[in-house]
């Protein structure tokens, strides 16, 4: 059996800095060959940004426990990483990371050491 292979976008920035925004042209432009899923790292209870990019064509994984690069949420980034192969088989991996992320510790997350 061939595996295929999925690319991962990272889009990360401040606070209001088009990170949404910019999710939302992406998922317009994709190739219709591909099969996007988002993991959106919201910061809250409650989900704001998903429901902007929500279609029913499209998955989408909320991780809302904390900054997925920090020691808060790292669990639930790599159940995430870990299971959106098997359960959606997506070609594009789109991960927006909340606007309090800080993109610098990935190379001190666990799923890099």
């Amino acid at each position: 059996m061939k595996e295929s292979k999925c690319k991962i976008f990272l889009l990360s920035g401040f606070l209001g800095s088009g990170k949404t925004t910019l999710l939302k042209h992406l998922l317009k432009a994709h190739p219709e060959e591909e099969r996007a899923v988002v993991l959106m790292n919201e910061f809250g209870k409650s989900g704001v940004d998903s429901d902007v990019v929500r279609r029913n064509d499209l998955g989408i994984i909320k991780i809302s426990s904390g900054a997925i690069f920090c020691a808060c949420a790292n669990g639930d980034f790599l159940r995430g990483l870990y299971t959106i192969p098997k359960d959606y088989k997506p070609t594009i991996l789109l991960v927006e990371a909340s606007g309090v992320a800080d993109a610098t510790d990935m190379k001190n997350a666990a799923l890099f050491n």
